[in-house]
């Protein structure tokens, strides 16, 4: 079998992370992946918009919405993310500090996108959350 890791950061100016930020980040992803799986893990923190009673509902539409199995979720606690998430958080800030030390700033996203475009197997997205948009329905079109 052959395992295909990528890892999607994502960012917002919306620094509200609830359960309406992290459905749409999924669907940013989702939609982006030309091949798609037939099934996915995820590793994430334990924040509460995780573990949020709505994002659970979100989760139920996934297969008929992106055809994507959710097997696994791993929750790691505080202190216990000294995984391959903090190898690639490193590499991004490594990424980041040289970019501004051979005189680049960073004063919009695309800056961000500049600034690691070389690290390989990575995908950054800037999300731009309608809040007043939020609608779940069994269509797809919104969430």
């Amino acid at each position: 079998m052959e395992l295909d890791v990528r890892a999607y950061d994502l960012w917002s100016a919306d620094t509200k992370q609830d359960a309406w930020f992290t459905a749409t980040c999924f669907k940013a992803v989702f939609e982006t992946i030309e091949e798609k799986p037939k099934w996915i893990s995820i590793i994430s923190d334990s924040g509460s918009h995780y573990h949020d009673s709505e994002l659970m509902a979100i989760i139920t539409h996934w297969y008929y919405w992106y055809q994507i199995q959710v097997r696994s979720w791993l929750f790691l606690e505080p202190g216990e993310a000294k995984t391959t998430i903090d190898l690639h958080h490193a590499s991004i800030s490594h990424a980041i500090k040289h970019y501004i030390r051979i005189g680049h700033d960073l004063k919009k996203g695309q800056d961000i996108v500049e600034a690691r475009k070389n690290l390989a197997g990575t995908y950054f997205a800037n999300i731009e959350s309608n809040r007043n948009e939020q609608e779940n329905n069994d269509s797809g079109k919104k969430i």
